[in-house]
């Protein structure tokens, strides 16, 4: 029996998985490239954000400010409707007033 020379297989087989790593390192240069720009963003997004959160405090205030504001003016129409409501009471009592002291 013959003996089967499988070195060119196995040279094969090692050949593809060479190249495999090689695509692999590839795909890692191209990743690891990308790092100092996502860093870069990182660094403005850290910068931003004591901004963007003293910005929504400020919103916030003004929102809780305009509640306040709409809660007094509506109080404030609520008073104007009694008092409106008292003068058109006064103002037909002395209507009446007048109209019997002609009479």
């Amino acid at each position: 029996m013959a003996k089967k020379d499988y070195s060119g297989v196995l040279l094969e087989d090692m050949d593809d998985k060479i190249d495999f790593l090689i695509d692999v390192m590839k795909g890692m240069q191209e990743s690891t490239k990308k790092i100092p720009k996502i860093d870069e963003r990182l660094e403005k997004i850290e910068y931003d954000i004591p901004a963007i959160k003293f910005t929504t405090k400020m919103t916030n205030d003004d929102m809780k400010l305009v509640k306040i504001r709409t809660e007094k003016l509506q109080e404030g129409l609520e008073e104007f409707k009694t008092d409106a409501k008292q003068l058109i009471d006064h103002e037909k009592r002395l209507v009446k007033l007048e109209a019997s002291a002609q009479a």
